[in-house]
């Protein structure tokens, strides 16, 4: 499968959940279904979602070890060692560090957590800093995923549109070195980007979607990437050369 037809099918699977999602949401018991099979810890989207960021885990270690082989690609290497590095902690509090895979919890962590779960992102802040019910950041910090979530959207805004248009548009610095998925992958991400602000505001709640395109997002554009990186070239076709495989 090209990296064109991956993105394409990513697509028609968020568009379908979305038709789910608004086929459900009509009445109690199809909400109810809706929790049952996609939303659950254990349902289908964070079931898939930690399948895509695996995904996107081996190819960014996979590119990060091809442009560490080629000389003047530090930036490069940087970057994709980086992804990698983002694409382990994403899978780790996808699956709980184990606990949805392997039954472990570390009762600790739990007992601090939101959802009783080991993971960061749901971490009880307001607990462990013990600020009152009527503290105006007790309800923020009860839950932070309520300050990591938005943070977390913006900064895939910036890795997946914002730099890469960047990148095209001839940006100066260590930008130019590093290879970017090509267009149809951030197109991608900012449509699905528009549908959750809307839906999720008009509508109703498809974060989980949003999520699930975010995780797609990842592995699509990684592996995008990879099927430029890895095929030889020249060194003097390296850097800046319009060829896919310089990482336009």
């Amino acid at each position: 499968m090209t990296p064109t037809r991956a993105t394409l099918l990513s697509a028609v699977v968020v568009a379908g959940l979305y038709a789910i999602r608004a086929v459900l949401a009509g009445d109690p018991a199809g909400a109810q279904a809706w929790n049952d099979w996609f939303l659950r810890e254990d349902g289908l989207l964070d079931r898939s979602e930690a399948i895509l960021w695996l995904a996107a885990l081996v190819l960014n270690v996979r590119i990060a070890a091809a442009v560490h082989r080629r000389r003047g690609r530090a930036a490069a290497f940087a970057w994709y060692a980086g992804m990698t590095v983002l694409s382990v902690l994403a899978l780790g509090e996808e699956v709980s560090w184990g606990q949805h895979v392997f039954g472990y919890r570390s009762e600790t962590v739990a007992a601090v957590n939101a959802q009783h779960e080991t993971n960061v992102h749901n971490l009880n802040v307001s607990l462990l800093l013990g600020l009152p019910p009527a503290h105006p950041l007790h309800w923020v910090l009860s839950n932070l995923n309520r300050v990591l979530n938005p943070a977390f959207y913006v900064l895939t805004a910036v890795l997946w549109v914002l730099l890469p248009a960047a990148r095209r548009l001839g940006a100066a610095g260590v930008l130019r070195d590093v290879p970017m998925p090509r267009p149809h992958v951030s197109v991608f991400f900012a449509v699905n980007g528009v549908a959750f602000v809307l839906i999720d505001q008009l509508v109703f709640d498809v974060a989980e979607i949003f999520e699930y395109a975010i995780a797609s997002t990842f592995a699509v554009g990684a592996f995008d990437v990879f099927t430029g990186v890895r095929v030889p070239v020249s060194p003097a076709v390296v850097v800046g050369a319009p060829a896919r495989a310089a990482g336009t």
